[in-house]
């Protein structure tokens, strides 16, 4: 149990010198823009790059950097590039994939718990710099880093009350409004590029409405420049303006 180890000191002896090169010291800097990570000294932070495992990792576009139902292992942290995600139905019948061109944390609430398979598959969009550490060391910098403990447990709480907080939302009245709630129920964020491979008979299932309803709806908006609808393929360029609109 956590309380049975002596907590550390937030500052660490013997730390890894700062970074000598600019594109080393644009890596860390991306690192303390990270939520785990914010409010932690440089010198801890390098301190916790320094221990990492495995350390940095490079992925070309379209490289596979975790795959849906896999074992979590590790943190891995997203410091450049655009990744995207992908997450399928229980069914496979549908997928949401998203793209995420942030500094993040890739599902830390799949590495500890009952279940410790991830939740959507991620892949690299472009050129990606990723870090990673092993589960040991995580246990460890839990111990020794009150305030990465802290950001740990705020990201885990902030989710599970985000999916308790969708479950009671009440019910949309229009089908845009159904539309909407059906992305954003299965989206990482309310934001940005999003793509919805479906049938157009499953979504007007999904949503309670006629297939030549949710055709109509769709058209309606495109029209207003809000997405793109293919063949089993909605394309939304920018979801935020979506739940705005």
């Amino acid at each position: 149990m956590m309380m049975e180890k002596q907590t550390g000191k937030e500052s660490q002896p013997h730390r890894k010198d700062s970074p000598s090169s600019p594109s080393e010291s644009f890596i860390f800097d991306k690192l303390l823009q990270l939520p785990l990570l914010q409010g932690m000294g440089r010198a801890d932070v390098l301190t916790i790059a320094g221990q990492a495992k495995i350390g940095f990792v490079k992925k070309e576009k379209g490289s596979c950097i975790v795959e849906q139902g896999s074992v979590c292992q590790s943190l891995i942290f997203v410091v450049e590039g655009e990744v995207c995600t992908l997450t399928s139905s229980a069914d496979r019948s549908y997928q949401l994939t998203e793209w995420i061109n942030l500094p993040h944390v890739i599902q830390p609430e799949c590495l500890f718990g009952v279940q410790t398979r991830y939740l959507r598959s991620v892949y690299a969009a472009g050129k990606v710099q990723l870090l990673e550490i092993a589960k040991s060391a995580v246990r460890d910098f839990l111990f020794d880093y009150p305030t990465f403990r802290i950001n740990f447990l705020n990201i885990s709480c902030w989710q599970s009350q985000q999916y308790m907080r969708r479950l009671w939302e009440n019910y949309a009245t229009t089908i845009e409004a159904r539309f909407i709630q059906f992305v954003l129920h299965r989206s990482q964020r309310p934001a940005g590029k999003k793509e919805l491979k479906i049938k157009m008979t499953r979504l007007a299932e999904e949503l309670g409405e006629t297939r030549l309803s949710v055709s109509f709806m769709l058209r309606k908006l495109e029209a207003k420049g809000l997405l793109e609808s293919n063949r089993q393929r909605i394309t939304i360029p920018a979801f935020e303006q979506l739940v705005n609109s």
